[in-house]
């Protein structure tokens, strides 16, 4: 069963660096927003809490299926992803991966394996990506438990290319060249510049317990809408952006509608969306109608 450790922060307002609005009668978002507040608060550990917990989920989000990215094969020749076992929480295992590491080998090649995403280095991760570009959305309930995530950052079209925020150690460089992520990319929605802002929705998910609770509208509304405030010169200003996530996953069913998807890694079954902020707002808000 997933971790029932309950992320709450009873404290998150007293500090500035956070803004929380509810969305709903079930939730609340935290936003955490790059800027001096959020910089000067990491650096002095006021968000310490908040981010080692984020931390956790996000290892628990993306070690479970679909994505499997919880252990790793050493031998990039293999690259084998082996992900947390449906009974196991993740405390618990990483307990027992740390305690005895020489035990755990490849299943494929029978290689040794590594953390995909290590449980101090991903905090790490965290705490400078926040001070350098980084913005979040914490998908919170009425008790203040940390339900999901949404993590986003300025770029360009051209930085775009690469679209990763926390970087995980068998993350590599897209399969697809440049020029076909620039052909996907103006296909879809226009033929920008290459130096053109762009809204990059690096990684979202939420946790098992609220998957098909409709949660996943208010946390992609909340971080789309901000990374437009922060982006767009006016209210009107429309700004482009992309995502990714798997096929024909939950997440996918749900993206699919907002904008154009591509394959961008075969092998490993990402598609990346494509789409623009005013359309992809227009048509969540038509989901909750």
């Amino acid at each position: 069963m997933p971790d029932r450790k309950q992320r709450k922060f009873e404290d998150l307002e007293n500090t500035n660096a956070i803004k929380i609005a509810p969305v709903n009668s079930k939730y609340s978002i935290g936003f955490l927003s790059h800027g001096p507040e959020l910089t000067e608060a990491v650096k002095n550990g006021k968000v310490d809490k908040i981010i080692m917990e984020l931390a956790s989920l996000y290892r628990e989000v993306y070690g479970r299926e679909p994505w499997n990215e919880y252990l790793v094969c050493r031998d990039k020749n293999c690259g084998k992803k082996t992900g947390l076992q449906p009974d196991k929480q993740l405390a618990e295992t990483d307990r027992e991966i740390l305690s005895a590491p020489e035990k755990q080998v490849c299943p494929d090649c029978k290689s040794s394996v590594e953390f995909y995403y290590h449980p101090g280095k991903i905090i790490s991760s965290f705490q400078k990506t926040f001070q350098d570009k980084i913005f979040a959305c914490l998908l919170l309930d009425q008790e203040r438990t940390m339900d999901g995530f949404a993590i986003g950052f300025e770029t360009t079209v051209r930085e775009g290319y690469r679209d990763k925020a926390i970087v995980g150690t068998g993350d590599t460089d897209p399969p697809i060249s440049y020029e076909e992520y620039l052909q996907q990319l103006r296909s879809a929605i226009g033929n920008f510049d290459e130096d053109t802002k762009l809204l990059n929705i690096a990684e979202w998910g939420t946790s098992p317990k609220v998957r098909g609770d409709k949660a996943a509208f208010p946390l992609l509304h909340s971080i789309i809408k901000l990374g437009k405030s922060k982006m767009a010169k006016s209210p009107e200003d429309d700004v482009p952006g992309i995502a990714h996530t798997l096929n024909d996953s939950k997440a996918h069913h749900l993206m699919k509608h907002l904008g154009t998807m591509s394959p961008v890694n075969p092998k490993n079954n990402e598609v990346r969306l494509y789409s623009t902020t005013n359309y992809a707002l227009k048509k969540i808000e038509s989901f909750n109608k």
